[in-house]
């Protein structure tokens, strides 16, 4: 089973996200996708380290070509989280470049084919009516249609909002 779980930034999308993987059956394995870039980006993945502490997940990092994710042993993968995944593959030194959809959606498949339930974490980046420069308008158009894909192929699709768990598509969890 594939659940996407989406929504703003901030609006509890990583709770709901380990709530789900935690119901469901077996070991999870928390793929964190977040380069520790700048110190930003190194406060937030402290934060979300502190948020995971003692809630059993085993963790690894894993920056791009997701179908490689060592996932030996785990029954659910909560990949934490989309949009950090296809920055990685479109603009990171060892991603993808051009070939981010065969990559990630590629590798996707590849681990629901392992027999892994998954639940994959997606930012909505579209609300806001900015217009932006070339390569951001390219990244957004990108995820809009990653995320439109995962959100096909998944049995569910929940929206977080304000915490809250909105169901857009599938039976509650």
């Amino acid at each position: 089973m594939m659940v996407l779980v989406t929504g703003a930034a901030a609006g509890g999308k990583s709770g709901i996200a380990e709530e789900i993987a935690l119901g469901l059956s077996g070991r999870v394995l928390y793929a964190a996708t977040m380069l520790p870039d700048g110190e930003e980006g190194k406060e937030r993945i402290a934060r979300h380290l502190k948020l995971r502490e003692g809630k059993g997940f085993n963790s690894v990092d894993h920056y791009v070509r997701i179908g490689e994710l060592p996932c030996q042993g785990a029954d659910t993968l909560l990949i934490e989280c989309l949009s950090n995944l296809l920055a990685n593959e479109m603009f990171g030194g060892n991603g993808a470049k051009e070939g981010w959809r065969g990559s990630i959606l590629g590798g996707i498949s590849a681990l629901l084919g392992k027999g892994k339930n998954i639940v994959i974490v997606t930012s909505d980046v579209f609300a806001d009516g900015g217009r932006y420069k070339a390569g951001t308008e390219a990244y957004a158009k990108a995820l809009g249609e990653l995320n439109c894909s995962v959100a096909a192929a998944s049995s569910v699709v929940v929206e977080a909002v304000a915490g809250l768990k909105v169901y857009l598509k599938g039976k509650p969890l």
